[in-house]
């Protein structure tokens, strides 16, 4: 019997990363996680997975997290900075280390890339959705860092390497913070909607994008491909609020925000940022996401190649989300919560 596969899963104690991490022992195999400090996180605490110290910024903490790997799930990012190059130093930089250190596994079967919608940026003016096919246009400086790691992972894989990309957009689902603010708006009786009129995103319940790193992953016809990874349906943010209200069987008050108002709390949070060094998710940059018509991408040829397709619809994986926030105790004051975007698209 062949020994089970292992497994290193980077940004491991992160939202996706869990879920992840849950998907791989699930499927019998052996996870290693990178983490940046000593002790065991809070999300992957009562799993059986083996932790190794290291940053991916830091190219000689890497060697004993990919000794002896069948595969990489390169899952960690930075999301948000208070200048472009530290969020270069990051995702681009910080890849290329992970993908130098990963050649040297002689059992390497396989390198994942979890990269973004961010990369292919907006729907084009005809409003159909974005394909793998489309050159990357991407319009904050998130997406730009994650177009060039992708060119990195490119390179590698014209060298020999089997590597795949997988894009996902809006992901959602128990344990994420990105937009829990908004659920906790929805517990107190507001629904906040951006604009006055509805804008399309993709979505993916975060169980469903685990399934797609493995599945795309580990597939033949998958190695040095891109492929997008969301659900079939697009829908307007309002329907993910009105999802989220009933789950949680509030009646709520539609607070409409105008994008210029919006705007001006970017400037604000900018500035409360420089001030603090600490960087906050809303900012003039991430602006530049939130005023299109439509975020939306064909998963199509996942399904065609792999027979993947994401399997919860929109109200089921919110109700299951909200109901998960409020046994958990998240839907109170704070709880270490970020401001999301309207489209926090990774």
């Amino acid at each position: 019997m062949a020994p089970p596969v292992l497994a290193l899963v980077t940004g491991a104690p992160g939202f996706v990363g869990g879920h992840l991490v849950r998907e791989l022992i699930g499927r019998g195999s052996r996870v290693r996680c990178l983490v940046r400090r000593a002790g065991v996180p809070e999300a992957l605490a009562g799993l059986d997975v083996e932790l190794v110290v290291g940053d991916v910024t830091r190219p000689s903490t890497l060697s004993a997290a990919v000794a002896g790997v069948d595969e990489v799930y390169h899952l960690a990012a930075r999301l948000t900075a208070l200048r472009e190059r530290d969020m270069l130093e990051t995702n681009v930089r910080g890849t290329r280390n992970l993908l130098d250190a990963a050649r040297t596994s002689d059992r390497l079967a396989r390198f994942v890339h979890c990269s973004s919608l961010a990369v292919a940026g907006p729907c084009l003016a005809d409003g159909h959705p974005v394909l793998e096919s489309h050159r990357p246009a991407p319009v904050t400086w998130y997406g730009r860092s994650k177009a060039l790691a992708e060119r990195a992972v490119v390179a590698f894989s014209a060298v020999g390497m089997p590597v795949t990309i997988v894009r996902p957009p809006i992901v959602y689902g128990p344990r994420d913070r990105g937009l829990l603010s908004v659920f906790q708006a929805i517990a107190r009786g507001l629904k906040p909607v951006l604009g006055r009129r509805p804008k399309s995103y993709s979505w993916i319940y975060g169980p469903d994008l685990a399934r797609a790193l493995v599945e795309l992953g580990r597939h033949p016809a998958t190695v040095g491909r891109t492929y997008f990874a969301g659900h079939e349906v697009a829908a307007p943010m309002e329907e993910f609020l009105e999802a989220a209200a009933t789950a949680l069987g509030r009646r709520t008050i539609t607070v409409r925000m105008p994008e210029s108002a919006v705007a001006l709390l970017a400037t604000a949070s900018d500035l409360v940022a420089q001030a603090t060094g600490a960087p906050g998710m809303l900012t003039r940059d991430k602006i530049n996401e939130l005023r299109p018509a439509a975020w939306v991408c064909s998963s199509d040829a996942a399904a065609r190649d792999t027979g993947w397709r994401a399997t919860t619809p929109l109200s089921e994986g919110v109700g299951v989300t909200a109901r998960w926030y409020r046994d958990a105790g998240w839907l109170g004051a704070g709880r270490g919560a970020r401001t999301p975007s309207s489209a926090d698209v990774r």
